[in-house]
């Protein structure tokens, strides 16, 4: 029997190997719609941030929607339409996996240089004015920013982003092997 979207999504999502992230699948029938939830956990053993129990969890989720049947969802981060009975090629679902973890580790990554900015602000409390304007000139303009966000007022919305160009970058190099390029049916409502 064909895999159909859904089979084939699982396959690939065992396949994958995260370390602290996760990604689960669900299938809307009714919607007509796969939902793919992502999402980070992130742990703030230091007490860094101001939060209960030390760890902060990100998530998000892509929907992929029959085209003809169903809808996209205002507050999924990608919207991603499939061919009625047809489905996806194989190069998409590959891509779309990929990038779901890439998201993660790009997410991971960010979250803990911002959780080092923390530390290192509070490093610099302590320093003298010259050796303060010298670690602050030391610091990208990238770093210099994150610090900014981090004293200014304003409060700092994390989100788990969808990594679009590697998304673009996936499906292209999978489009060049012609078994990805077969579609995989949608599934059955």
């Amino acid at each position: 029997m064909t895999q159909t979207i859904y089979e084939y999504l699982e396959e690939l999502l065992e396949q994958e190997q995260l370390e602290d992230g996760m990604i689960s699948i669900e299938f809307l029938s009714k919607k007509h719609q796969i939902m793919l939830s992502y999402s980070i956990e992130i742990e703030n053993e230091e007490k860094l941030l101001n939060i209960d129990d030390g760890v902060l969890i990100f998530s998000n989720y892509i929907i992929l929607y029959n085209e003809t049947k169903g809808s996209e969802d205002d507050e999924a981060v990608i919207n991603y339409p499939y061919i009625d009975k047809k489905g996806m090629t194989k190069s998409v679902l590959k891509s779309i996996v990929d990038t779901l973890s890439e998201s993660i580790n790009v997410a991971r990554e960010y979250y803990n240089q911002y959780l080092e900015m923390i530390e290192r602000l509070n490093s610099l409390e302590e320093m003298s004015e010259s050796d303060f304007i010298s670690a602050f000139q030391s610091m990208t303009d990238e770093e210099k920013k994150m610090a900014a966000d981090i004293v200014g007022d304003e409060e700092i919305i994390f989100s788990l982003p969808w990594e679009k160009e590697y998304f673009d970058e996936r499906r292209i190099y999978y489009n060049e092997l012609v078994e990805n390029q077969e579609f995989v049916p949608a599934p059955k409502y």
